[in-house]
């Protein structure tokens, strides 16, 4: 089936017409389009997606064909930047309608590369169109563990099923500092004493790396832009032995690290999944630092205020405030602050203490710490619900 009569059953009669008329369309050039449904805002959850679509800009080359973008589809923004990195022609098309824009991408293309399809959705429904009407091994869909992938479903539907082994991580694990460190249990430790910091899962830049910088790394399989969970993200907090503080609290002017006086266990129970921001505020993984040390360290409690309250402090102090809210009373947080990034080789091994919520964690991340490693899984039974 060639291509115009191929966009005219998918797209419809119309399409072409709409689209400024089929010239465009009839070029010699083969066509290879990467198609995804929307990544959401966990890239961790879709870690191995990249992996497909740096392998799928890879065949394009070898092939000799040109990668197909639709501005506005998921895809397109990383679709653009690969083809950029790895020297392959770009074909980019218009969708005169937002609606018709996927439909147009995978009508359009000679071959798709389906790199991460739902079940159930738009693109699921797309592609299996396309296997209806073209009826060749054309469109390849990649096979992940995840029990909301529509691969085994379009597979059975005539789809070429497309598998990549799992990479080899053993060679980028953290390495371990010597003897491992102390377990203890989380009802030996009186949670009073210490400020808590805790640790997220990493699906976006790291503090000071741009957003062109961290897709190149992302497209480039580099370290810089490999998701992390909580726990891994712990665990490289300790293998660098640095906090590296970030903008998004103080009104982006001064990078802070954030801390917690309310003690670990109450802040772990009364923890709520927002779903505006796609996670928990809190996670069960990260460090715990005596106030004394705290103090010597630098780290200061925050002033809460109003916006006009900000405005007459010393702007050397502007770093310490956070408005106390209208709807959530921030003040409940009772968050310290310390400057710019921390020197955690400033912290002795009695001042503080490495906490983690997975009993499968525990001794993968004692093999590189510092100080004594907490399991306080048991800190999470009594937690709350979404908000």
């Amino acid at each position: 089936m060639n291509r115009i009569e191929r966009i005219r059953q998918l797209c419809g009669h119309g399409s072409l017409e709409q689209a400024g008329g089929a010239e465009p369309y009839q070029q010699v050039a083969t066509w290879h389009a990467i198609v995804c449904s929307r990544l959401g805002r966990s890239l961790e959850r879709r870690r191995r997606t990249f992996d497909y679509l740096q392998q799928a800009v890879l065949k394009t080359k070898r092939d000799g064909a040109a990668l197909l973008v639709v501005a506005g589809t998921a895809p397109e923004p990383w679709v653009r930047r690969a083809a950029e990195l790895f020297h392959v022609p770009l074909q980019v098309l218009e969708a005169t309608e937002p609606h018709s824009r996927d439909r147009l991408l995978v009508g359009a293309a000679d071959r798709v590369f389906a790199v991460w399809v739902r079940r159930r959705g738009k693109i699921a429904e797309l592609l299996g169109r396309r296997l209806a009407v073209c009826g060749d091994e054309s469109t390849w869909v990649a096979v992940n563990e995840d029990a909301d992938c529509a691969a085994r479903s379009l597979i059975a539907r005539g789809a070429v099923g497309w598998y990549l082994p799992e990479p080899d991580l053993q060679g980028s694990a953290v390495p371990a500092t010597g003897d491992r460190a102390a377990i203890l249990k989380a009802q030996a430790v009186d949670w009073t004493q210490y400020l808590v910091h805790c640790t997220r899962g990493r699906g976006g830049p790291l503090p000071g790396q741009s957003e062109a910088q961290y897709h190149d790394e992302v497209l480039l399989g580099g370290e810089g832009g490999r998701p992390a969970t909580a726990a891994e993200t712990l665990r490289k907090i300790l293998a660098s032995g640095w906090l590296l503080g970030a903008a998004r609290v103080s009104r982006r002017e001064f990078p802070v690290v954030c801390w917690s006086e309310v003690p670990l266990p109450k802040c772990l129970a009364r923890r709520i999944f927002r779903p505006h921001l796609g996670r928990w505020d809190y996670e069960p993984f990260g460090l715990a630092v005596r106030k004394s040390a705290a103090q010597r360290l630098g780290i200061q409690p925050v002033i809460y205020g109003t916006a006009a309250e900000r405005e007459r402090l010393p702007v050397d102090q502007r770093w310490r405030f956070q408005a106390q809210g209208t709807r959530v009373d921030w003040r409940n947080e009772k968050e310290w602050r310390c400057r710019g990034s921390l020197d955690l080789s400033r912290v002795s091994a009695d001042e503080a203490l490495v906490f983690v919520g997975e009993p499968g964690a525990v001794a993968a991340t004692a093999a590189v710490s510092p100080w004594p490693v907490v399991d306080v899984a048991t800190f999470l039974c009594s937690a709350k619900g979404v908000q």
